[in-house]
């Protein structure tokens, strides 16, 4: 029974049509449940209004749980979202395509919808107009399996609507075509769409992933909504035309302005920031207010924050519009793109229901009422006392509901309870609904038990006293616990430049002729055989035509860093041979160098770490995330590593926010439960307060002691600490480089995790290098230098990458722009107006706060703070709480903030003299945001295009072209290429890389290292094919070249049947049924893989009789040969010492693909 007296006020109130009722006192929490419990008895449509599109997401995600859906059950309300734009009125910028599709799928289940709702917005949101009722009505496209339709009008739809062609669909609002399939990835679906077609009928429609484009799930329907409000479909040229027209009559509006937009829209292609021409498209645009039912009422959250935001966002419309017009700028008016703020109001003052206020600042009457609630206390782990208190709670007759994010946590709840005696009901989600509307209910029917636990996510609990309820979170009883989410697979991965990135003018290595420039692909008849070819130029422009079923044998080069390209080879290989005779030369040396380096490691003895046990995976439990492939993979090669006696040296790459921090602390949990201790390397202060903070909460319910060492402690603190580490009181130690001074010593030290090695300076580096050889040392990085990245890929170090986004998080938009005033206000004023913070980075303490009062002039709608490392501790340690606190909406800093803030608020960084910045560094900046569901900006300020170094516009153009989730393992291969992949064991970024190529360096380089250890290098056999049949990929059954090279290469590098097998299902997948040319290609390859392991040098068919030719390194003996023929149907012979002939039954090149197989199995199998 929630506060009924009150509940039952508001539905009094509506009844008689008086004025809104206001409730105050209310946590976000409570507001959730007394929102959803009127939303459950009144009858009627929902709105709740917030000031902010973050406050709305808020309130949103809060009453998921107080709302949640229950299958097949008729009566759930549904609950829907209407996000703002998040971007500024008339700002050239469109709306986030996620954005766009929720508006969309919101309005279109309104008008679908049947029955009440309850709809979450913020101000902008209904002030802004947007696509008519009729128009999105009939826009929608529902296809059912079974449909009849072609597929190219199909394409015209979906064109018209803003979705834009492409040979791979892995964006939102991109579509593609291939043969049968359409690939399609709207704005509001969680998974692209795959519609295969037999003719004009559909046959299918699947879900797919769109990072390996495999299908997920088949399903019966589906419907496609626009992807933009704003399209071309049933909008004539005339019409947009005259509308524009128009616009330009208007006075003091420039007509050169005007006609690059008018040509674009004669044109029907989609801009950005096409939506602020909205009228020319519809007329009439309609508001939210149109498509709401008339009986629909609004709940206002916090009217005095929401009055004053509208306010403020009809003053930023009316100063940009006037911006627009000084411009001379042609926009519709205001009132043609936005509710006046008189109507808005109108219409609040008219629907509004009840208003909900945190502050208890009225006395009850008959429009008000306060509930009496307070927070929970936090145990931060003290689970004695989380139980005392329960005790006390349930002996006052209390009724308490546990909430756990997810099942596991719901399990170490349970198990927590009952080690102390006390039994709780789990609540599924059925029966959390039945509760709650129980809740609602002016009688309530009595609940069996006391105790629950559910599993939900929320924010915060609540305690209200009157009513004798309380709610509490795991967050609030074990501590910060991070939210659950579940990741997706990873993307494929590869190490090296891809070939699939082929462009035409690259330069290529070929494993025979050496380094070429590539022209392009081209199809060609030789010997009434049709097939595509790579084109190469080499020197004297001699050009070779590479087979597409060869291409393995060729390579995209990432150089050395030079400027200037290498020269190119001669054809014949003379050239390419002497080059690598030379480098190879070069390369003993170094490869002495290293033999001993592997020779130290092999040497050294370290500590043993025992097997895992039931205690390790209590600690495993307790982890919140659902563990990605990839992170797996990271923590098992670890804690292996650690089992071995030899001292680890392991590399973890992975990009901002994946999840290394986590692997970490698997890593020192194993050592602290050794009773072997633990120090974890940062590069800043700040850093190393966050980790303290983490592995504080992460640990807080194990014995281990967790302390920091900074400057933000006292000396007499550092004293203490120091001590404590010495006598072995201390498990695990995090802090800067300070760890590394003479005073500091570790009882008993096993680990030395390393967070972004690369930002160590030599000396320190030196020192780190020396503990390689007695301690277990766990390397972290996002964007590993290129040395660094070097030694992992040649094996010197060991390298684990994780790859894998966390769910919902976007790519940064990153912009190379000129210094401007209007530039950076426009920035800071978007950030600022969804109820986000920002960041400034200026790296001049001279000058910081010369900026600091410039940003404040330039906006003085924000509080700005400065923060560098030449502060004070404690006003430093003081400002970043307060920024994290959001007591300031812009911070500006120098690059103190770059490694590991974890600041989810902050969703811009602005980056003054970006050229002045390695790429590392930029990337790692532009990583402090783009850390929550909203997409984040990344603006690198420049004086100008002139002024910049050929190797800064290099690094600039490097860090706009990757702002795509997991970058960084490509960012570090393109610093190898602007900088060079460098000397292993030194410190200059330049080496001999640029005269062969970085793969071919890594190969010589490894190949020379077994060499001069006396390992066998095995020789690689060059097999020749002389088949009866021959296949390929046509451009008819895979029309895009990336997808058909990235298909040929894969096909190429096949080593079992089951991999051909998954290679074919994929191609069904995505491409249709395999052709037969295809399927020959896929039995070529087989063959061939098969003969590349049995050393076989030769395969030529001739009629029924195969010839198999022998390298002489084969492992296969003659007499097992022998057998192995014997026992098969083919008869058998041989021709000489090193060859054989077999005469093969089996008629058509599928019998005798399907025989040869056979019989090379078998002989793999004698090996």
């Amino acid at each position: 029974m929630i506060s009924i007296y009150g509940l039952e006020k508001v539905l009094a109130n509506a009844e008689q049509g008086k004025g809104p009722v206001s409730a105050n006192g209310l946590t976000i929490s409570v507001k959730g449940l007394l929102t959803a419990s009127l939303a459950r008895r009144i009858g009627r449509p929902l709105v709740v209004v917030c000031d902010k599109a973050g406050r709305a997401e808020e309130f949103y995600e809060t009453l998921k749980f107080f709302m949640p859906p229950v299958e097949d059950d008729e009566d759930t309300l549904p609950l829907l979202y209407f996000p703002p734009w998040e971007i500024l009125p008339y700002e050239n910028l469109s709306p986030h395509p996620q954005i766009s599709g929720q508006r969309l799928l919101t309005l279109t289940k309104i008008l679908e919808n049947k029955k009440n709702f309850i709809l979450v917005t913020a101000v902008e949101a209904i002030a802004r107009k947007t696509i008519p009722r009729d128009v999105l009505s009939n826009s929608r496209l529902k296809i059912e399996r079974d449909d009849k339709m072609d597929i190219e009008p199909l394409a015209d739809h979906l064109a018209e609507h803003g979705y834009r062609r492409v040979g791979l669909a892995e964006e939102r609002g991109e579509f593609s075509i291939r043969g049968n399939i359409v690939d399609i990835y709207d704005g509001a679906g969680d998974y692209p769409v795959r519609v295969e077609f037999d003719g004009d009928k559909v046959e299918s429609i699947r879900l797919f992933n769109p990072y390996n484009q495999r299908s997920k799930k088949e399903v019966k329907s589906y419907t496609f909504l626009p992807f933009r409000e704003v399209f071309y479909e049933g909008v004539s040229l005339e019409t947009l035309s005259s509308g524009y027209t128009r616009l330009l009559e208007n006075p003091g509006i420039s007509e050169g302005k005007g006609g690059r937009i008018l040509e674009l829209l004669k044109s029907r292609v989609f801009f950005s920031g096409i939506e602020k021409f909205l009228p020319l498209f519809y007329g009439e645009a309609h508001s939210l207010f149109d498509y709401l039912p008339g009986s629909a009422a609004l709940i206002l959250d916090e009217p005095d924050n929401l009055n004053s935001h509208r306010e403020k966002f009809y003053s930023l419309i009316e100063d940009k519009y006037s911006e627009m017009t000084l411009s001379q700028e042609p926009v519709p008016p205001p009132d043609q793109l936005f509710l006046s703020e008189g109507e808005l109001t109108g219409i609040i003052d008219k629907k509004a229901l009840l208003n909900l206020g945190e502050l208890a600042v009225s006395e009850e009457d008959e429009s008000s009422f306060v509930i009496s609630t307070s927070a929970p206390r936090r145990y931060k782990g003290d689970i004695g006392s989380f139980i005392d208190e329960l005790h006390k709670r349930v002996d006052d007759g209390f009724s308490i509901v546990m909430a756990t994010a997810t099942e596991k946590g719901a399990e170490t709840l349970d198990k927590t309870l009952k080690d102390n005696e006390l039994g709780a009901r789990r609540l599924e989600p059925d029966e959390w609904a039945s509760l709650l509307d129980q809740l609602s209910k002016s009688q309530p029917s009595l609940f069996e038990g006391n105790l629950f636990v559910t599993v939900g996510k929320v924010a915060e609990g609540f305690v209200i006293g009157p009513d004798k309820w309380m709610l509490i979170t795991e967050d609030e009883i074990f501590g910060k616990i991070r939210q659950a989410l579940h990741r997706g697979k990873s993307r494929p991965r590869t190490f090296g430049a891809s070939l699939s990135e082929l462009k035409t003018g690259d330069i290529v290595v070929h494993r025979a002729h050496g380094i070429g420039r590539y022209i392009g692909s081209k199809e060609m008849i030789i010997a009434d055989n049709t097939d595509e070819y790579l084109e190469i130029e080499y020197a004297e422009r001699q050009r070779l035509y590479v087979p597409m079923h060869s291409i393995e044998l060729v390579r995209k080069f990432t150089g050395g860093g030079a400027d200037s390209e290498p020269p190119l080879d001669r054809m014949g290989g003379v050239t390419w041979r002497k080059t690598v005779g030379k480098v190879k030369k070069s390369l003993l040396e170094m490869a002495d160098k290293l033999l001993k380096v592997y020779a130290a490691r092999k040497l050294d003895k370290g500590w043993s770490f025992s097997p895992e046990t039931a205690f390790h995976n209590e600690f495993a439990d307790t982890f919140e995330f659902d563990e990605t492939e990839d992170q797996s993979a990271a923590i098992g090669d670890i804690l292996a590593d650690m089992e071995k006696s030899r001292p680890m040296d392991r590399l973890v790459c992975g990009d901002v926010g994946y999840g290394k921090t986590e692997v970490a602390m698997r890593a020192a949990f194993k050592a602290a439960y050794d009773g072997r201790q633990v120090a974890v390397l940062v590069p800043t202060t700040l850093l190393a307060q966050q980790h303290y903070q983490s592995f504080s909460e992460r640990f807080k319910a194990f014995p281990v002691n967790v302390e920091v060492l900074s400057r933000f402690k006292t000396r007499s603190e550092q004293k203490k600490i120091v001590e404590k580490t010495s006598s072995g009181e201390v498990d695990v130690l995090i802090g800067t480089h300070r760890l590394l001074q003479k005073d500091i010593s570790f009882k008993n030290l096993g680990l030395v995790i390393i967070d972004e090695e690369q930002r160590f300076g030599v000396k320190h580096k030196e020192k780190l290098r020396s503990m390689r050889h007695s301690v277990d040392v766990l390397t972290l990085t996002a964007t590993p230098i290129p040395r660094t990245l070097h030694t992992s890929m040649l094996g010197i170090r060991d390298l684990s990458v994780i790859d894998t986004p966390p769910p919902e998080r976007q790519s940064i938009r990153t912009f190379i722009v000129k210094f401007s005033d209007k530039t950076i206000r426009e920035a800071l004023l978007r950030e600022l107006d969804r109820g986000g913070q920002a960041f400034f980075v200026h790296n001049k303490v001279k000058s910081i706060h010369s900026i600091a009062s410039y940003i404040s002039k330039l906006v003085p709608e924000a509080r700005v703070a400065v923060a560098h490392g030449q502060m004070p501790e404690r006003e430093l340690e003081d400002v970043m709480l307060d920024f994290v606190d959001r007591k300031y909406d812009v911070l500006v800093c120098t690059t103190i903030i770059e490694s590991g803030l974890d600041i989810t608020s902050a969703n811009t960084i602005i980056i003054n003299r970006a050229d002045h910045f390695g790429l590392a560094q930029l990337y790692q900046l532009r990583g402090r945001v783009g850390r929550d569901r909203h997409r984040a900006y990344g603006y690198m300020l420049v004086p100008g295009v002139a002024a910049l170094t050929v190797q800064a516009r290099k690094r600039l153009k490097a860090i706009e072209e990757l702002s795509e989730l997991g970058s960084g393992l490509r960012l570090a291969l393109k610093d190898m290429e602007i900088r060079g992949a460098g000397n292993l064991l030194g410190s200059q970024q330049s080496g001999q890389i640029n005269a062969v190529g970085f793969d071919t360096y890594c190969e010589m380089l490894e190949d020379t290292i077994r060499e001069l250890k006396g390992e066998k290098v095995e020789e690689k056999v060059e097999v020749t094919m002389n088949l009866s049949f021959k296949g390929r990929i046509a451009p008819e059954y895979v029309p895009d070249l990336t997808q058909r090279i990235d298909l040929y290469n894969r096909v190429g590098s096949v080593t079992s049947v089951d991999r051909i097998n998954d290679i074919k299902e994929e191609m069904i997948d995505r491409y249709g049924p395999v052709p037969e040319e295809t399927e020959k290609l896929l039995a070529v390859a087989m063959l061939k893989a098969l003969a590349v392991e049995l050393k076989i040098e030769k395969v030529d068919v001739t009629g029924s009789r195969l010839y198999l030719v022998f390298h002489p390194s084969t492992g296969l003996a003659p007499e097992k040969l022998a057998d192995s023929a014997l026992k098969s149907d083919d008869r058998f012979k041989f021709v000489s010492d090193s060859a054989i002939e077999i005469t093969m039954n089996g008629k058509g090149w599928r019998e005798k693909s399907a025989g040869m197989t056979r019989f090379l199995e078998k002989l793999v199998e004698t090996l």
